[in-house]
């Protein structure tokens, strides 16, 4: 269960890094300047209104798509003898 745990958080992290999910139009990939305030959001390429919440889910699921596709990357256990 712990190895589950542990590798669904390198996952996870994985697919956070470096990814501004909110920030980023889920249509057209667009990048808004947001701050934390602003819950809802227009986006000036396509136009499309997002709820910043919805929107960073559907990025985050589709981040997570394309690493799944692509494989993870190894991962060396080390265990502290």
């Amino acid at each position: 269960m712990m190895v589950d745990q542990f590798l669904w958080a390198v996952w996870i992290n994985l697919i956070l890094t470096n990814t501004a999910s909110s920030k980023t139009c889920s249509v057209c990939g667009y990048k808004a300047d947001l701050t934390l305030e602003i819950r809802e959001w227009e986006c000036e390429n396509c136009h499309t209104i997002h709820d910043r919440d919805i929107n960073a889910a559907i990025n985050i699921r589709d981040q997570g798509i394309m690493k799944y596709r692509r494989g993870l990357p190894e991962v060396k256990f080390v265990r502290n003898v």
